[in-house]
């Protein structure tokens, strides 16, 4: 069987004497030449990126991702190119979230590390608001997501100033029924 194989090499660079070529970013034109790919008909039928590990190729890489990540939002019920369909993604974090907080171990805080995408399934499930506005729904990816204290809020840890205030527990959790899963303390 055959298959069709598209070879993209990186376009523009940044160019700093001062890093180790294999660091080399992409540039704003080489990152919007990339951008440029996605109108591309062929595109929406990629089934896996290989990349090499080389800065530039890998933000190459990241930006053709972009479609599957705007897909698996627009389409919560569908499994895209593999991934386990979002309404199902985002039933499997608010339940982990709900039974970590219920066998964890003490009193103190816990930390939960995890991707991007799955925050924005929590912060969604968080607001009330549909999967399908997860990229509106105001979480990036290196964001903290504070579920502590009588605050809940979502806090870009690169960017400590900004500060998006969700709601307090209480008032999330009274809009939410006990078996829609609301997040709670035993």
């Amino acid at each position: 069987m055959s298959r069709d194989i598209y070879f993209i090499t990186h376009p523009d660079v940044v160019i700093d004497p001062l890093i180790p070529v294999p660091q080399w970013p992409l540039s704003e034109r080489g990152r919007h030449r990339m951008r440029r790919l996605l109108t591309r008909d062929w595109i929406a039928h990629i089934e896996a990126i290989y990349s090499s590990t080389e800065q530039k190729a890998v933000d190459g890489a990241a930006i053709l991702s972009e479609t599957t990540v705007d897909a698996f939002f627009a389409s919560p019920d569908k499994s895209i190119r593999g991934w386990e369909p979002a309404v199902a993604a985002q039933a499997r974090i608010v339940g982990a979230l709900e039974r970590i907080t219920r066998i964890a171990h003490g009193f103190g805080p816990i930390a939960l590390v995890s991707h991007g995408g799955v925050g924005a399934l929590l912060l969604c499930h968080l607001k009330g608001v549909p999967i399908a506005n997860g990229r509106a729904a105001g979480y990036i990816g290196g964001t903290l997501l504070s579920l502590s204290g009588a605050r809940r809020h979502t806090r870009p840890w690169l960017d400590a100033n900004r500060c998006l205030v969700v709601g307090s527990a209480a008032e999330l959790l009274s809009q939410r029924d006990a078996a829609d899963g609301g997040l709670r303390r035993p």
